[in-house]
């Protein structure tokens, strides 16, 4: 399970993160729920990513929940195709469990990411 984004939550850090991708704005709007419409209206934008994730990240979005598992999901989308990056994030900002076995019984293990800033 990925960490939920804090509310102080800098735009700059999400958009760092997705920098490689700057030319796919569009298609990670998409991804995030954003109406066609409305990402049109972001082509006049001067950084069209930022007003994407900026959209996004104040809730306005019904369905699509606020967090690095969702910008993680939308990377690895095959409209978006950037498995790499997600990965990258999903390290970065997303705890990994794994399950072990101690004299017959399960644990989990969670492993959390510190962020590299």
């Amino acid at each position: 399970m990925c960490l939920p984004f804090p509310a102080d939550l800098d735009l700059r850090k999400v958009c760092r993160a997705l920098g490689r991708v700057k030319a796919k704005w569009f298609v990670i709007g998409v991804q995030l729920g954003i109406p066609h419409d409305k990402l049109e209206e972001f082509k006049e934008e001067r950084d069209p990513l930022s007003a994407v994730v900026a959209f996004w990240l104040n809730g306005n979005v019904a369905d699509i929940p606020i967090s690095w598992k969702t910008i993680v999901e939308a990377l690895k989308s095959i409209h978006v195709g950037e498995p790499g990056l997600a990965g990258e994030i999903s390290q970065q900002y997303c705890p990994r469990e794994d399950t072990t076995k101690v004299e017959g019984q399960t644990h989990k293990l969670e492993y959390h990411m510190h962020e590299i800033a």
